[in-house]
Parts: structure tokens; sequence; C-alpha cells
């Protein structure tokens, strides 16, 4: 991993297999991934381990300034290696997706296909889950009957159904209201009768507080990147291929 300033020059860089860096994982096949987010103050870096062909076991939390690696096991991934695909036509796999963001001290993980988040305090070394119940979209996708697909062409319809059904987005922060917001659509082809973009609202405590299906935001718009600045939540929107945004402005009853 490089490191870069604010300049764009590289300033050092991270070998995690260097027997120097101490990055001895659990499994002997068990790999670090190369995505992740940085700690506030850029001295600790969050990511996934685990086998490279099966599931995720939990979070690898690398000390970049004392070249030092300590694991955390999240029984609860397991769980996503049945929506994992395999395509025999090339003996290739299509793999589930795990969010990850590191606000207020908190590495926060959720996925697409499960109404839930797992919550790691980085200071506290403590861990918890939180599932929750959608009263207006459904609360997983439904697993497939079969892992293994002939082709890509097949591996592609299926995910395309799964997207139909639910799709959950990232948590995002916003510091004017103190509470966690999230995204999630069902239905986003062009032919379904049943499209949705639904936000929810979550308190410090990842405790769910509000859903409310959104009208105004196509279900395609909804699957960009959202952030949120001053109160307001903007999402990233192509307009004839210049960056413009989609603005929500909130307001409690």
């Amino acid at each position: 991993m490089y490191q870069y300033n604010s300049k764009g020059t590289k300033i050092q860089t991270y070998n995690f297999e260097d027997p120097a860096f101490g990055a001895e994982l659990p499994g002997e096949n068990d790999i670090i991934d190369i995505a992740g987010v940085i700690a506030e103050g850029g001295d600790t870096f969050f990511t996934l381990y685990g086998e490279s062909s099966s599931y995720k076991k939990g979070i690898a939390i690398l000390n970049l300034q004392e070249e030092d690696l300590q694991t955390k096991q999240v029984l609860g991934l397991k769980k996503l290696d049945d929506y994992q695909l395999v395509i025999e036509e090339f003996n290739g796999k299509i793999n589930y997706s795990i969010m990850s963001s590191f606000i207020n001290g908190q590495l926060i993980l959720s996925n697409n296909y499960i109404n839930e988040a797992f919550i790691y305090n980085h200071k506290e070394d403590t861990a918890f889950h939180r599932l929750y119940d959608s009263g207006i979209t459904p609360n997983f996708v439904s697993k497939s009957e079969s892992k293994k697909l002939s082709n890509f062409q097949e591996a592609r319809q299926l995910m395309k159904e799964r997207e139909e059904e639910v799709y959950f987005y990232s948590l995002v922060f916003d510091d004017v209201t103190d509470k966690y917001y999230r995204l999630s659509t069902t239905g986003i082809s062009e032919s379904s009768t049943d499209k949705k973009v639904v936000l929810t609202v979550f308190n410090k405590s990842f405790e769910m507080l509000h859903e409310q299906e959104v009208k105004d935001i196509p279900t395609f718009d909804a699957m960009g990147v959202y952030f949120f600045k001053d109160g307001k939540m903007y999402i990233y929107k192509n307009m004839e291929d210049e960056l413009g945004f989609i603005r929500l402005s909130f307001s409690e009853k």
C-alpha cells in the first residue's frame, strides 16, 4: 500500500507480506483485502481478511506506525457466502460486496443483500451486530437454488433478479442531526413495476428510527455515491457527462 501527501507525492510504502511487518493471519490460506478504509489521523488501516476463494472471516487492523497487525473474527460474515456464484465456463466466481466506512471512531460493515450492519468500536475494542426489519422492502435477497452457473450470461441475469428484490447501500453520517442515513432500492430495471427508493434513518447507536419512500428520486440515481454537507444529502448524478447532484433536505415532524 502506498501513502501520498496532499500534493500527490508518494511518502511511504507498506508491504504487508514483508515478515518485518508482522502481518501473520490466523489461517494458512488467509489473505488481506487490498480495499479498506483509513481511520482519522491516518495511522490505522481497516480491511477484511479471509480465504480468497471463500467467505470473509473478519476484520484486519493494520497499525501503519508500529507496523503491526491484529485480526477480529466476525462470525456473521460467513452467511454471505451463500450469495457467492460460481461460473463453470471459466471457473470464476462472483463474490458479494461488503461496504466499509470508519465514522466516529467506529468501523461500519454492511452489504447489499441483507438489512444489517456490523459495528466495531476501535478504541473500546468492542463489536455488535444490528439486524433491521423494514416495513417497505424485503429484509434480504433470496438465496439462489444453485450457486453454480454455466456462463457469465446466466450470472448476469441472476444478479439483475437480485437487484429487483432489494439492494442496500452504505450508511452515511450527518453531523448536523447526529444521525446515520441509508438508501435502498427495489425494482431498478426499466421494466419493473415496483420501483422504490427508501431512506432509512438510524441513531448513533445504530438503532433504526424511521424509514420512508422517497418518490422524487429514480431508482437508478439512488445507486450512486451520496454524502452529507450542512445537513443536506447530496447524491451524485451524471447529467449529460457532467457531474451533478441531487440534493435532499430533511425536517423532523
